[in-house]
């Protein structure tokens, strides 16, 4: 017992003055001056942000945006299939700020706001390259998205375009929010790729200079009602640059569109929901 006592005393001593030294000898570390440094390592970087549109984007957003017109409707069934009644806010248009979906979908948006913000301000302090260039074009097209759709459901926002946030930002006006999405997506649309057989497996789900002129197609459609201000001739022409890009065709198949395998090879389809 002596012994065993004596040996994990020691045991002990040595582990304790062990632990003092902790001045250990960095052999590698990434900093911004070699991490992200090439197109897999930005890709890497990025790839968190497309999480953001899974789940409330394709369940609670669409609810959103369908529930609350004549499009589609969930009605009540036998078995208490109700959910608490809370479809009928949608139907009925009497939804408020403290709205379940109201409140998770404004808080998923700005999620997604927050994520690219946050990837832009890492990216300013890496070296200058193309492929940093095409990265900010990717990050700030996908803040430009999240920003139309949010001023699409809720009109006025806050405008956030800085990471970290030192303050409470205030509302900003929907055509502030209007000219802001248009602004970043002209200003980045030839830093984009343009989809080609050859690169449509590597950009697929990612902005390409399609889902730019989409957003951009979109956005002039109803800029009437958003900033009372017809922009058809802005809508056609960007409708235009997809049109004689070659990069997409119709389908002869509708029904092909929504198959399991609808991947890279659909040439119909520009991105996500545009």
């Amino acid at each position: 017992m002596k012994k065993f006592i004596q040996t994990l005393l020691i045991g002990l001593t040595l582990s304790a003055t062990g632990c003092t030294d902790l001045d250990v000898k960095v052999e590698s570390q990434y900093t911004n001056s070699n991490f992200p440094d090439n197109a897999a390592s930005y890709a890497a970087i990025i790839g968190p942000l497309y999480t953001q549109l899974s789940s409330k984007f394709a369940i609670e957003y669409w609810r959103m945006q369908e529930l609350s017109t004549e499009s589609s409707i969930i009605p009540a069934r036998d078995g208490n299939y109700d959910d608490g009644g809370v479809f009928r806010n949608f139907h009925y248009h009497s939804w408020n700020a403290d709205f379940t979906y109201t409140r998770d979908v404004w808080q998923w948006g700005f999620g997604g706001i927050n994520s690219t913000n946050r990837l832009i301000n890492l990216f300013e302090g890496t070296p200058e390259s193309a492929t940093k260039k095409a990265a900010l074009a990717e990050v700030k097209t996908m803040r430009a998205y999240f920003y139309f759709l949010m001023m699409d459901l809720y009109g006025n926002l806050p405008l956030v375009d800085k990471f970290p946030v030192s303050e409470q930002p205030k509302t900003t006006s929907r055509d502030k929010i209007f000219q802001f999405i248009e602004s970043e997506l002209k200003s980045v649309v030839n830093d984009l790729p343009l989809k080609t057989n050859a690169n449509a497996v590597q950009f697929y789900g990612r902005p390409t200079k399609g889902m730019a002129y989409a957003i951009l197609t979109k956005l002039y459609l109803n800029a009437e009602y958003y900033i009372g201000k017809p922009m058809y001739n802005e809508a056609v022409a960007a409708a235009d640059n997809i049109l004689s890009s070659g990069a997409y065709s119709l389908d002869s198949d509708f029904n092909s569109l929504f198959s399991p395998n609808n991947g890279p090879s659909n040439k119909e389809t520009i991105c996500g929901s545009l």
